[in-house]
């Protein structure tokens, strides 16, 4: 060692920066370990750590600069002989870097942070207000397994719906990549979402690794990690374990409510959990074409997760989605009002397991709105909404309710709805019923198109064009054109076949409709749309007995009780059979008094009061004795009668037709009819409020000798 050397050294003894630098080590993490314990039970952000952290690394030269800068004496802290103006300099320079170094940090500025179960690499953080949960991926020896990954991100997706401000994409849409290789900036640009939360999970027996990982899609960039190693009987406290970090990632503080929704499990049973995880796989995946709550596979694990926990909600809320489908999905309608009765006690019991809990008022308030009591239904889905904003089919079957009283608020949810969910194919039709009901059919077509385009092979949406064209536009021929599609990418089920029957009807051609509906007749006889065609295909052929006959083998049911009667009631006009007309007629109207009764405003009511008053005055031979006033303020009702329902200009005029010929204006109604032909894009009427085509119509067929009337129909 030279001279020089050994003289610094030296001096660094003397000065006692030695000594000074060990004490530093020793109180610095003391420190460390305080504040480490502090912080974590308060829940800081690990930002704050690392800026304690930052500050008492740069404090370090600072105090080694200051120990030879400065002696400690007997007569206090004195600045060591020969000290240079420099060694000031050089201490302001150091204190100034620590403390913008530990602001920059505490700012959430650029940096690589590491935690205990993960890292982020992120230079760059930029404000997340919208993620999509991804399906995770199973790495368990099981394939069957495949279930508890979705049923874990699905887990994880409503936990994060909780939290305010936080868009978060309904499953319908984030699973859909559920297989793919997409980039996740693509999707990000698909979703419009900043961030993706994707993963993996791992089972061996009852240990369990879950990796979770946040992603921006702004580049692909991770900005989270984590690996989480626990046992299945702890899987509650992993998935909040996830939550709480995806949280303390994205700065979210919310209050002690949302708190305790984010952290709600629904049960402390790791086996009844599994068992819904089951049924919620087979709920998206099984064809429900056929129920016997007897043997149903989905709800007999169910009712196994029930027993195990009879206060677990989202089970109640699982078993009540299963009778409430089965509404739209069984063939036999037979048992509708049992099935909703069972629907409702079950979210009723999800209710009562969990009063905060969304998902049990969404079913409550379905369960009303398949038996049309839209007031209560809008009760309970209103609520439903004020728990999980970020729920999209509550704002939809919303939607469908305030879409005749409120249209322009039900196209404000449709789209909403839509933004949340972004792949759910039938919003494209709801928006499109929103803008109907607000006059704007031109653009209420733009929107269907709009969804064709993006499901190309949607056989409703491609139906809902075509009937557009064959009861709004009168246009048979482009209605065949879309048929045609249908045929092509639908022709193993009832919507294709449907579909060309009623081309074939409409021009007149009942051999060919039969022909279409026989292809499947056998194998849904005693479905309602078979029952429904064979009825319009009758009518139009001249045979009200058989049409009749066709639509008394429906049950009752609530979803076709009113359609029911005036299929009925139709077939009985023509038939001139008085007693069932008024049979029909007097059922249609307590229905609509019920609604009212219940303070609610039923859809098609100006239908349904127009059938009710002409098969009541049809049954009165006696023109005179006929209800003149009422008949006069259902025209005065109809002057202004808003493009509602599928039914177009050339409808409305016709239906005055109808009401002049009760009154016996049969000049009057001719013009009436006239009026349908002034449309100029070569329409015509396809059939009227009973479903039954002008040449069998027999209060329009009674004007035959008017002037002007073997022009209309030959038009």
């Amino acid at each position: 060692m030279s001279d020089e050397q050994g003289g610094f050294l030296s001096e660094l003894k003397r000065r006692k920066v030695y000594r000074v630098a060990i004490a530093y080590v020793v109180v610095a993490w003391v420190a460390l370990q305080f504040f480490d314990l502090v912080l974590e039970n308060l829940n800081m952000p690990d930002r704050v750590m690392q800026s304690v952290m930052a500050v008492i690394a740069i404090g370090f030269p600072i105090v080694l600069v200051l120990a030879w800068a400065f002696d400690i004496t007997s007569d206090g802290i004195k600045a060591t002989p020969g000290r240079s103006k420099s060694f000031g300099a050089l201490i302001v320079v150091v204190s100034l870097a620590a403390l913008g170094f530990a602001a920059w940090t505490f700012s959430g500025g650029d940096r690589v942070e590491t935690r205990p179960n993960g890292t982020v690499a992120k230079e760059e953080i930029r404000a997340i207000d919208s993620i999509a949960v991804l399906p995770f991926e199973s790495f368990s020896e099981n394939q069957s397994d495949e279930y508890f990954a979705d049923g874990l991100a699905d887990t994880l997706l409503h936990k994060l719906a909780q939290l305010p401000n936080l868009k978060v994409i309904a499953r319908n849409s984030s699973f859909q990549f559920k297989g793919t290789n997409k980039d996740a900036r693509e999707i990000g640009t698909i979703l419009e979402v900043a961030a993706l939360l994707e993963g993996s999970v791992q089972r061996q027996g009852d240990q369990v690794r879950i990796i979770a990982q946040l992603i921006d899609t702004a580049d692909g960039a991770h900005l989270w990690s984590g690996t989480f190693d626990d046992t299945i009987q702890n899987i509650f406290e992993l998935q909040d374990r996830i939550a709480a970090d995806i949280m303390l990632e994205l700065q979210i503080s919310i209050s002690e409510q949302d708190r305790r929704r984010v952290f709600r499990n629904g049960t402390d049973s790791p086996e009844a959990y599994e068992l819904l995880m089951r049924a919620n796989e087979m709920r998206w995946n099984i064809d429900r074409d056929a129920f016997d709550p007897e043997t149903d596979p989905l709800l007999d694990l169910i009712d196994r997760a029930l027993e195990i926990d009879p206060g677990y909600a989202q089970a109640w809320e699982a078993r009540s989605d299963v009778f409430s489908s089965v509404l739209f999905l069984d063939r036999d309608t037979s048992r509708s009002f049992e099935y909703i009765d069972e629907a409702r006690s079950a979210a009723e019991r999800a209710i009562e397991a969990d009063p905060e809990y969304a998902g049990g008022y969404v079913s409550l308030g379905t369960s009303y709105w398949r038996s049309r009591n839209h007031v209560e239904a809008e009760r309970y889905l209103i609520k439903a909404i004020e728990l999980d904003p970020s729920n999209a089919g509550a704002m939809r079957i919303l939607g469908l309710i305030k879409n005749n009283s409120d249209p322009q608020l039900a196209l404000d949810l449709f789209r909403k709805s839509k933004d949340i969910d972004p792949a759910s194919s039938f919003v494209y039709r709801q928006i499109y019923f929103a803008q109907r009901a607000l006059g704007r059919l031109d653009e209420g077509v733009a929107s269907l198109l709009e969804g064709i385009e993006r499901f190309p092979d949607h056989s409703i949406l491609l139906r809902d064009v075509m009937g557009v064209y064959l009861e709004i536009y009168g246009r048979p021929d482009e209605a065949a054109r879309w048929a045609s599609r249908i045929v092509d990418m639908d022709s193993q089920t009832l919507v294709g076949p449907a579909t060309m029957s009623q081309i074939w009807s409409s021009v007149g051609d009942e051999n060919r409709a039969r022909d279409w509906v026989n292809v499947y007749a056998g194998d849904f006889e005693a479905a309602m749309d078979v029952r429904e065609l064979q009825y319009g295909i009758e009518m139009s052929a001249g045979n009200a007995g058989i049409a009749r006959d066709a639509i008394e083998t429906i049950p009752q049911s609530p979803n076709f009780r009113f359609d029911r009667s005036v299929r009925i009631g139709g077939a009985c006009l023509v038939l001139g059979d008085a007693e069932c007309m008024i049979e029909h007629a007097d059922r249609m109207q307590a229905w609509l008094d019920e609604f009212e009764a219940r303070d609610q405003a039923y859809a098609p009511r100006i239908r349904y009061l127009i059938a009710i008053a002409i098969l009541r005055n049809a049954a009165i031979d006696n023109v005179a004795d006929r209800d003149v006033e009422g008949i006069e303020a259902l025209l005065e009702l109809t002057s202004d009668w808003p493009v509602t329902g599928g039914r177009g200009p050339r409808y409305v005029d016709y239906t005055r037709a109808i009401l002049q010929s009760l009154l016996g204006n049969d000049e009057v109604a001719v013009r009436e009819l006239d009026k349908t032909l002034m449309l100029g894009n070569d329409g015509f009427v396809y059939r009227d409020v009973f479903k039954m085509p002008p040449d069998r119509n027999p209060l329009i067929t009674r004007l035959e000798e008017q002037a002007g009337y073997a022009e209309w129909l030959s038009a």
